[in-house]
């Protein structure tokens, strides 16, 4: 469970969005490719540079019967402009709202300091509240008893069972058609294959490739969601005394290496794929005419001779273990492409902790790469994972200022069409300069009884109102 429980605000993403998309719901939200669709809000619209409007859906009521309108949203807005407010996770995603006007109940505008091109995506993760029960209960009383709009309504965290149990809403947009829902944690890999296997649960989520090879290849129903994330090991550049990694030859070198088709087959089985750039294709701004990377040991070789590293380098790379499914196994099998090149190849592990201090830091001591997830976030827009390896970052640990003005032509562009063109020019340029050697692009895995019908995923989770139950099955 969520560990604020029902208070929505304090992450974005899995797992806890996995649980709050039922209770709740957001004036957009992002489909299984990436695109912004509807939800609270039917539509919106750039009216100025710095002003969106958006008109909200009709008759929704909360699970308390008070209407959803205008004045929820303004609300919810404030609640996290206040000085609480401001400590949640998502807070920060509304930084630029200078204010919310009412038009009626039913319209509204965000008026913002400066041009914001992906405002309908950043409002994909800032879930409603009712304000009442909010200023009634206050944030921990909330937390335990949630007030939103969303199919299914908590009746019981299981804080003591294990078991947390929700009941259908029907006064929402997504009506359920299904009359409760239960929720487990099983957090062994093992046990929760057994759960599925053995019919003690509907629907497993988030399973990784060990756990699918252990599933029949018929019978259960198996959905694969892309995800806006592609695994790597990104170079260190800047501040390192190891001169072969600055050199682009070498990093390309170093990608020509690994065979990213045979991960794929071996640790996913074919539920992934090989990755061809630093965003996935389900990203906005994903160029898809880049030629996928290509294994070649021989280019490589010469590559790195070419560049004058003919008997290689030594290559220190520190992964912390645990962040992707098998990780482990990958950066293993990695390292063993590099040191078949000649590389001599260090693979140490570290903690998540000692690799958030030196992400923030920039004080990397001898390491020149590390794991990374280049990770488009909750708006599925390219900017976020090359901004975050670029001269732009604080402590930056790949700096090249050429790319600077791409950087800067997607900041404030409000035209859709020559945004994205600018953000694959900045794609294809990050690709020439082989900042990572990108992997795979990550997919996230659920399976489902034959008994389910209606197993659907989107980038929150499961689409809770679209489950039911075969008639037809026993």
């Amino acid at each position: 469970m969520p560990p604020s429980l029902g208070v929505p605000f304090t992450a974005a993403g899995q797992p806890s969005s996995e649980i709050w998309i039922a209770i709740f719901d957001t004036l957009t939200r992002i489909d299984p490719n990436g695109a912004v669709q509807p939800a609270l809000a039917l539509s919106w619209e750039n009216v100025s540079p710095t002003v969106w409007r958006f008109e909200l859906r009709p008759n929704v009521t909360f699970h308390n019967g008070a209407p959803f309108n205008a004045d929820t949203v303004i609300a919810t807005f404030e609640i996290l402009k206040g000085p609480e407010g401001r400590k949640y996770y998502v807070a920060s995603e509304g930084e630029n709202i200078e204010r919310i006007a009412k038009i009626d109940d039913l319209t509204i505008e965000f008026v913002t300091r400066k041009p914001d091109p992906l405002l309908p995506r950043r409002l994909n993760i800032i879930y409603m509240v009712e304000p009442g029960a909010w200023n009634e209960r206050g944030p921990d009383g909330f937390a335990q008893a949630p007030v939103g709009t969303g199919p299914f309504a908590v009746t019981d965290w299981g804080q003591a069972s294990g078991t947390a149990r929700f009941s259908a809403h029907h006064g929402g947009w997504r009506a359920p058609k299904v009359d409760a829902i239960e929720v487990y944690t099983v957090l062994e890999p093992v046990r929760r294959v057994q759960a599925l296997l053995s019919g003690q649960v509907d629907i497993a989520t988030r399973l990784g490739p060990d756990e699918l090879l252990q599933l029949p290849p018929d019978g259960l129903t198996v959905v694969s969601l892309q995800k806006p994330q592609v695994m790597s090991l990104t170079f260190r550049t800047e501040n390192n005394a190891n001169r072969a990694i600055v050199d682009p030859r070498v990093r390309r070198a170093m990608s020509l290496a690994v065979d990213r088709q045979s991960i794929v087959d071996s640790v996913f089985g074919g539920r992934a794929s090989a990755a061809s750039q630093g965003v996935s294709p389900v990203t906005i701004g994903y160029a898809a005419d880049l030629e996928p990377l290509t294994y070649d040991p021989a280019a490589a070789k010469q590559m790195l001779a070419d560049a004058g590293y003919p008997n290689g380098f030594p290559l220190k790379i520190n992964v912390f273990i645990g962040q992707v499914a098998s990780d482990e196994l990958i950066y293993q099998q990695v390292a063993q492409n590099l040191r078949e090149v000649g590389i001599d190849v260090e693979l140490r592990t570290f903690s998540y902790a000692q690799w958030l201090q030196a992400y923030l830091s920039g004080q990397w001591g001898d390491i020149d790469a590390f794991s990374f997830v280049w990770d488009a976030g909750s708006t599925y827009d390219a900017s976020r994972p090359l901004e975050l390896t670029s001269c732009a970052k604080v402590n930056a640990f790949f700096c090249d200022r050429s790319l600077m003005p791409l950087i800067e032509a997607t900041q404030t562009d409000m035209s859709p069409d020559t945004r994205i063109e600018s953000l694959k020019a900045w794609g294809r340029a990050t690709r020439e300069q082989m900042p990572a050697i990108w992997i795979i692009n990550l997919t996230d895995a659920y399976a489902a009884q034959p008994r389910v019908a209606g197993l659907e995923v989107w980038a929150v989770g499961l689409q809770y109102e679209k489950l039911s139950i075969n008639p037809k099955s026993p």
